[in-house]
């Protein structure tokens, strides 16, 4: 990984630990939804 990618992960931190559960709700909700044979490992 370049320098700059890791300084924009870095950067990411702060607004992932602010809305991480967001996110990952949703993420998970739109996958489950578009694709429901996954329910039974989710």
């Amino acid at each position: 990984m370049d320098e700059k990618t890791k300084q924009t992960v870095k950067e990411t931190i702060p607004f992932l630990e602010a809305k991480g559960t967001e996110i990952t709700s949703l993420f998970y909700k739109n996958m489950l939804a578009a694709h429901p044979e996954l329910l039974n490992i989710f």
